[in-house]
């Protein structure tokens, strides 16, 4: 096993250097209203960009440029502008909550990202440990849609434990949590329109999939065109059905010494189903993946060794985009094994069983394009019977195996 992480993590680290997050087609606007076609490094981080690196030719050195340099950027359909906005720095953390409704506002020049370009805007803001939207109709100025939580000894179903309240030993001390809703007031005054129900205000969360939602909704309501980059926050959901081979080798030891090896033989069949969700972020490199899967191993001769159960390998997911539909990948999971029959026979007719759930570790390299995707995936040794029993099973296998995605939805 040794011997395969390392090359496991060596093959890996030879991918990194070249399929990282790179430089892609973009362009910039100067305060001079001058714009300039480039190859901006595109590495999405979590917040909100405060300058760019970009390269004027892709074999050239890279350049920098400031939030203070530049007004507008888009790399890749990632489109940002620089706004001077009035935000809220209200902790959005409940351990750190205020007790007052009213939103504590700061002037800030930041880069807000465009999530949808229309008649009416929305605007996407991360950074400072806070997550806020803002929204622009027609040319009027950009305004951030009020949401806030506090902390109030009003009657509220939502009870936390205070944060900054000192206890005496053996008291506890409660505050309610109450919310600013302005921003469904702010919607319902200002992008509203006559076809649209008034029961959709009402049911708008202040998250970015359902603000996405309801301004797509608007512009499409008032009839202009619009651009959209709604899947900034949307998980993908993929269903694929994943047969393969493995490749298993496994041994009966006993508290007295080993019993019987049972060399890799003739390739079994494997059969399994794969969900994984991509996560929205980091252009979709990252993923949870859960595999529910059916193996079986067993011989013959004594003492007979027979092992059915159901595997649920449970892990993470990474790419390394070589392409639009063309991609490497890295698994790494922790596999919970269900047995359905897990016995061995001896030729007196002894017989020992176990039911016990085994757990151990997966790692797997692979490629994937379009809906077609092979992986090879080795496991970590694995080891039962319960620990009533003198003997245990020690099994170790890896497996091919093959995919195609039978089902996507944006969740």
């Amino acid at each position: 096993m040794r011997k395969f992480s390392l090359i496991f993590f060596a093959i890996c680290s030879g991918i990194s250097c070249f399929s990282q997050i790179k430089y892609e087609r973009g362009y910039f606007i100067d305060n001079n209203d001058k714009k300039t076609q480039c190859f901006i490094l595109n590495d999405e981080p979590k917040d909100n960009p405060t300058k760019i690196k970009y390269k004027l030719d892709i074999e050239g050195d890279f350049l920098v440029s400031s939030l203070a340099e530049i007004k507008e950027f888009d790399v890749s359909g990632n489109k940002y502008i620089r706004s001077n906005v009035q935000l809220d720095k209200s902790s959005q953390d409940i351990k750190k909550l205020s007790d007052s409704r009213v939103p504590e506002w700061v002037d800030r020049q930041v880069f807000l990202k465009v999530i949808v370009d229309g008649k009416a805007d929305l605007f996407y803001y991360s950074g400072e440990q806070l997550v806020l939207f803002f929204f622009r109709v027609d040319d009027l100025p950009i305004e951030q849609l009020v949401y806030k939580d506090y902390t109030t000894n009003a009657s509220k179903s939502i009870i936390v434990p205070s944060a900054d309240q000192k206890l005496k030993p053996g008291t506890t001390t409660f505050s309610n949590i109450a919310t600013n809703l302005t921003y469904i007031n702010q919607l319902n005054t200002t992008v509203s329109c006559k076809n649209l129900p008034q029961a959709t205000f009402k049911n708008i969360q202040y998250k970015g999939d359902a603000l996405t939602r309801y301004f797509i909704k608007f512009n499409k309501c008032v009839g202009v065109e619009f651009v959209s980059h709604e899947n900034n926050f949307k998980n993908k959901f993929h269903l694929s059905f994943r047969p393969g081979v493995d490749f298993s080798t496994a041994r009966i030891d006993s508290y007295f010494g080993l019993i019987k090896e049972f060399p890799s033989k003739t390739p079994r069949f494997r059969v399994g189903a794969e969900a994984e969700f991509t996560l929205p972020f980091k252009k979709g490199k990252w993923g949870i993946i859960l595999e529910p899967t059916y193996q079986s191993y067993g011989f013959e001769s004594f003492p007979q060794l027979n092992y059915k159960s159901i595997e649920i390998p449970f892990g993470l997911r990474h790419y390394f985009f070589l392409g639009e539909n063309s991609k490497i990948f890295i698994n790494g999971a922790a596999v919970f094994d269900f047995p359905l029959v897990y016995s061995i026979e001896f030729k007196n007719g002894t017989t020992f069983n176990s039911k016990t759930i085994k757990t151990n570790f997966a790692v797997g390299l692979g490629y994937s394009y379009k809906k077609y995707s092979i992986e090879g995936r080795y496991y970590s040794l694995r080891t039962g019977f319960d620990e009533t029993s003198i003997y245990y099973f020690d099994f170790v296998k890896s497996s091919i195996i093959v995919g195609y995605k039978i089902f996507r939805s944006d969740a």
